[in-house]
């Protein structure tokens, strides 16, 4: 699924060739990600200008007007992709034409969502915690602070998988973030102390700005940037995905359980 940094990069790519432009025509061959009947999505959206386009956590917000604002509220899932390019893909769910161009909608095994709607808070992305790369140290360690208090029996890689926790995380960078931190995933979050807490946030906004540097992380089909590019930061991975090779900092092998139903690596020694 694609996360914060992959979400970054599509929107970055959006906003750089879009911004500003017509939709002059839409391509539906499947509504199954739709929020409206094909007939009501086409007639708002043709036509249509594009005035902003931003990411809230997972999600892809494109501002639009005729007339009045409105909203296209994209959550990728498993497999959603958005591709730009002279023609309409093939096997393309929606196509929007814009001058010069189509912007090509694609979700291979059909979980991405799509809502058009007047108020894009009233939506999931409406309902989600403060986003990981926005928020500041201060505001981190209060709502920590606050988690810790209520579920001191939480485990720490569970906590920041919670998109009502903190925004935009999710299996792949919560790894990554603990091992840089050296922290336990199993740890629970009323044990961690101060400094810890404090590691866990710079760790976050380390891996995650250089995530984005690298145009996010690929491993199969399921994210390309909007040139169907894929994305650069799996080879500076230290541990998802990588269970029982080598630690790259003590040399141990790298173990593998799953927390709350999501496979999670770790190095037992450095991450005690």
């Amino acid at each position: 699924m694609p996360e914060l940094p992959e979400v970054e990069t599509i929107v970055r790519n959006l906003k750089e060739n879009l911004g500003g432009k017509i939709i002059r025509a839409v391509k539906i061959n499947s509504s199954r990600s739709l929020n409206v009947p094909p007939a009501v999505f086409k007639k708002k959206i043709s036509r249509a200008k594009i005035v902003q386009i931003r990411r809230v956590g997972k999600y892809i917000i494109i501002h639009l007007i005729k007339g009045k604002v409105f909203y296209l509220v994209v959550h990728l899932r498993m497999s959603g992709q958005f591709i730009i390019a002279a023609g309409l893909k093939e096997k393309v769910r929606i196509g929007f034409y814009l001058k010069n161009c189509w912007l090509n909608f694609l979700d291979a095994r059909n979980f991405a969502r799509i809502w058009l709607v007047n108020d894009w808070k009233k939506t999931p992305a409406g309902r989600i915690g403060p986003d990981a790369l926005k928020i500041t140290r201060k505001e981190f360690l209060e709502r920590f602070s606050i988690f810790a208090r209520r579920f001191p029996q939480k485990m720490v890689k569970v906590l920041l998988l919670e998109q009502e926790f903190i925004s935009g995380i999710g299996n792949i960078y919560a790894a990554e973030i603990l091992f840089l931190s050296r922290i336990n995933p199993k740890r629970k979050i009323g044990s961690l102390t101060s400094i810890e807490q404090k590691n866990i946030f710079l760790a976050m906004k380390k891996i995650l700005r250089k995530a984005i540097a690298r145009r996010g992380t690929s491993f199969d089909y399921a994210y390309r940037d909007t040139r169907g590019r894929p994305g650069d930061f799996q080879r500076y991975l230290n541990v998802y995905g990588r269970a029982q090779e080598q630690c790259r900092r003590c040399g141990r092998n790298l173990v593998s359980e799953k927390i709350a139903g999501r496979t999670t690596v770790w190095c037992r020694r450095c991450q005690n």
